[in-house]
């Protein structure tokens, strides 16, 4: 399947998600070949989108110390932080002094306004770049069956609905759409995403059952 660098970097993320996953070893075995197979790529992306210039570097230290030094503190005085959906700290909390803080950053802009302008323009290029065919790579993920999502299940409970996934929906969405994980018993399947070696491998197993067994499937 051919993918661009945003599209890999999409997958990356909901396979890093899972990379200390231990149960289910089929699933932890799929997370860790995948995440092998664009690491690459991933990597090379990576060290483009931080390939800021020295001075750029510069004016963006001393803006992140006027953040640390001018967020809100909590009781023990340590700064407070702005969290994404999933708890990972994203900025600094700054309400108190934000108009303290407004002017501040704005005359430390006014010494590196070249460097600031090349970031952002350099910046809107590789934004640009992500959604280039040339940014990514043919990738034949290794895929897995909708079943084999490692499950949370209380013993006494026998109900499927009452069966929680391991594995976030957004995360399997992220992966039924790129062909990592498909569902044979959903009107969302995603078909014609197997590497040959995958069909392959199927077409071997389906020849070696009985043909009782065959037949039923064909039916």
């Amino acid at each position: 399947m051919k993918l661009t660098g945003r599209q890999i970097r999409e997958v990356n993320l909901s396979l890093q998600r899972y990379s200390k996953q231990r149960r289910g070893p089929h699933f932890v075995n799929m997370i860790a070949r995948n995440i092998l197979k664009i690491k690459p790529i991933v990597t090379s992306l990576g060290e483009q989108e931080v390939n800021r210039s020295d001075e750029f570097k510069e004016y963006d230290e001393k803006r992140t110390e006027l953040c640390k030094e001018m967020a809100d503190t909590n009781a023990a005085g340590d700064p407070l932080m702005n969290f994404d959906a999933r708890g990972v700290p994203m900025s600094y909390k700054i309400i108190e002094r934000k108009d303290e803080f407004d002017i501040a950053v704005k005359k430390l802009k006014e010494g590196y306004t070249k460097a600031i302008d090349e970031e952002t323009e350099r910046k809107k290029e590789f934004e640009e770049f992500l959604d280039d065919e040339k940014s990514g790579d043919e990738i034949n993920f290794m895929t897995l069956p909708f079943d084999a999502i490692p499950v949370i299940q209380d013993p006494k409970v026998t109900n499927k609905k009452d069966v929680e996934l391991v594995v976030e929906p957004g995360d399997v969405a992220v992966f039924m759409e790129y062909g990592i994980i498909v569902d044979e018993d959903s009107d969302n399947v995603v078909k014609g995403r197997f590497s040959e070696d995958d069909e392959d491998e199927e077409e071997e197993e389906l020849s070696s059952k009985p043909r009782k067994a065959r037949n039923k499937r064909k039916r």
